[in-house]
């Protein structure tokens, strides 16, 4: 995953994952995957311990639940997430600098 964070991958894989499924059950063990390398990267996403391990979880258990794989072309999509947390950063930012000394600013420090 070079020139790609821990973050921005788990968003990519969970956005186009799905549609290389044909079985539910082989799908639902993917997400399994995924939540656990949610969890690993959302818990220790401040000192960027697990972060690697993380995006190991996530591939491999793509990777070896999908037994009955759709085979052809699939085009893949940006992540919706980035997006979504871009728009939220602004909003804070904005917020922010409106009410500078507020609760929100300094929980942030």
């Amino acid at each position: 995953a070079a020139g790609i964070g821990e973050e921005a991958l788990l968003d990519f894989l969970h956005e186009n994952y799905l549609p290389f499924f044909s079985d539910s059950d082989d799908a639902a063990e993917a997400m399994a995957a995924l939540s656990d390398a949610d969890m690993f990267q959302s818990r220790y996403l401040q000192r960027g311990i697990l972060g690697p391990y993380a995006r190991s979880v996530a591939t491999r258990g793509i990777l070896e639940s999908n037994h009955h794989p759709i085979s052809g072309w699939t085009p893949l999509y940006k992540p919706v997430g980035v997006a979504v947390r871009k728009e939220a950063d602004g909003l804070q930012a904005r917020v922010e600098a409106s009410f500078p000394g507020t609760a929100a600013c300094q929980a942030k420090a």
